[in-house]
C-alpha cells in the first residue's frame, strides 16, 4: 500500500511534467521522422549508395533519441548523471564485444563512399578473383568464375590489394607470340598487323601495335597490343590467339616449341 501511495503522490506532484514529457516525446518522434525524410531526400539526389543513406539515417536516429531521452529525464528531474554512467557502461561493453563488427562497418562505409568497385565489376581482392555480387555495410560478396560465392569482411578488403579490371571502359590485350628463327620476320609482322586490322571488335582509333620484343633461346618473340572494350576483353583475347595460330599455319610460319639442339663432335 505504501508503494501505491508513494506512486500516487509522485503523479500528483509531477503530473504536469509527465504530460509535458509525453507531448515532448510525440513531437520529438514526429520531428525525427521529418528530419530523416529530408536527409534521405537530399542524399538521394546525390550519387551516394543506398546503403550509405540507410546508415546515415540510422545513426542520426540513434543520436536524436539519446538526446530526447536526456531532455525528458531533465524535465522529469531524474538524475542524468546516473543515466550518463549507465549508458557509458553499456556503450563500452557493446563496443568491446562488437569491436571487429564496428571496424567492418566503418570500412564498409568507406567502400560505399569511395567506390573502388561496384556490383558486377571483375576484381581480384587478396588473390581471389571474381565478380562483385554485393557490397554490404559489413561484407563484400564475390562470385568466382566457377560459381562459388565468397564473403569477405570489409576490413580484409581495404587492408589488401584490390585490382579492378572493370574500372575503365577500355582495356588493352597484351599477347606474346613465338616464331622460329628461320621465319620471314616481315611476313610475321604483316600477318599480325592484318589480324589486328581485320578484327571488328578491336578499337582501331587507339594505339595498337606489333613489336619484336625478345630473342629467346628457341624463338623470336612478338608482342601484340590491342585495345578493346572492357566487356569484350576475354572474348577478343581468345579469338586473337586462335586467329593468329590459324594464320601462322596458313602462311607456313613455324611456331616453335622449347628444344635443345645437341651436336656431337667426332
Amino acid at each position: 500500500m505504501e508503494f501505491f501511495k508513494g506512486l500516487g503522490d509522485w503523479f500528483s506532484q509531477n503530473g504536469s511534467r509527465l504530460g509535458f514529457t509525453l507531448l515532448l516525446i510525440v513531437l520529438s518522434l514526429f520531428l525525427m521522422m521529418l528530419i530523416s525524410a529530408i536527409i534521405k531526400k537530399i542524399m538521394l539526389r546525390s550519387t551516394v549508395d543506398n546503403a550509405v543513406i540507410s546508415f546515415v539515417v540510422s545513426v542520426f536516429k540513434i543520436i536524436y533519441l539519446i538526446v530526447v531521452i536526456f531532455v525528458c529525464a531533465s524535465v522529469l528531474k531524474f538524475d542524468t548523471a546516473s543515466l550518463v554512467v549507465g549508458l557509458s557502461t553499456i556503450a563500452l561493453a557493446v563496443g568491446l564485444a562488437l569491436k571487429d563488427s564496428f571496424s567492418n562497418l566503418a570500412n564498409g562505409v568507406l567502400i560505399l563512399i569511395n567506390k573502388p568497385f561496384k556490383s558486377g565489376d571483375h576484381v581480384k581482392i587478396n588473390g581471389v578473383e571474381g565478380k562483385v555480387w554485393m557490397v554490404k555495410l559489413f561484407t563484400v560478396e564475390l562470385v568466382t568464375f566457377d560459381n562459388v560465392k565468397i564473403v569477405m569482411p570489409n576490413s580484409n578488403v581495404l587492408n589488401n590489394e584490390v585490382i579492378n579490371y572493370s574500372a575503365f571502359p577500355v582495356r588493352r590485350i597484351d599477347l606474346i607470340f613465338d616464331v622460329s628463327y628461320d621465319s620471314d620476320l616481315d611476313k610475321v609482322e604483316t600477318v599480325l598487323n592484318r589480324v589486328i586490322a581485320e578484327h571488328p571488335q578491336i578499337l582501331h582509333d587507339l594505339e595498337n601495335s606489333v613489336t619484336l620484343t625478345n630473342q629467346a633461346d628457341s624463338a623470336i618473340e612478338y608482342t601484340v597490343k590491342a585495345w578493346v572494350d572492357t566487356q569484350d576483353y576475354a572474348l577478343v583475347k581468345n579469338q586473337l590467339i586462335k586467329k593468329v595460330y590459324q594464320e601462322f599455319v596458313k602462311e607456313n610460319i613455324e611456331v616453335p616449341y622449347p628444344q635443345l639442339d645437341v651436336h656431337v663432335k667426332k
